[in-house]
């Protein structure tokens, strides 16, 4: 969609941000909102605005409950792996973060797969012990 109907990446900017803008009016208590929120982060290499999202109830209910936790880990490991300041081997040497996961699925079309399918039930640990 990208190549075939904008002509650079002036405009892709300019898209992301109004749509991101409207997500963000949406609020994160608006399922579509929590998917796509951190995705556009991510894609606009937005790391402050993506650790953000990730640490909101929306986004982990949201995810949790549409079988997308795969999608959710992806975000966490990418965090982790750029560090607290955003400054991770992958930015620091002019890498793209939407690179640096495994899936770089648009997140309604992750959801839409998972839909068809049963999701797997979490179910606690047992023993009754602490995590060491």
């Amino acid at each position: 969609v990208v190549h075939r109907y904008m002509a650079g990446a002036g405009e892709v900017i300019g898209v992301r941000a109004v749509l991101t803008e409207y997500l963000r009016h949406l609020g994160y208590s608006v399922p579509r909102a929590c998917v796509e929120l951190p995705y556009q982060f991510r894609a606009g290499n937005n790391i402050a605005e993506l650790r953000g999202a990730c640490h909101t109830l929306g986004v982990f209910s949201t995810f949790f409950s549409s079988g997308l936790e795969p999608e959710l880990l992806d975000y966490w490991r990418l965090l982790a792996s750029l560090g607290e300041d955003g400054e991770g081997e992958e930015e620091s040497a002019g890498g793209n973060i939407l690179s640096t996961t495994s899936d770089s699925k648009k997140p309604a079309a992750a959801a839409r797969r998972r839909s068809s399918t049963s999701t797997p039930e979490i179910k606690a640990p047992s023993g009754g012990g602490t995590d060491a």
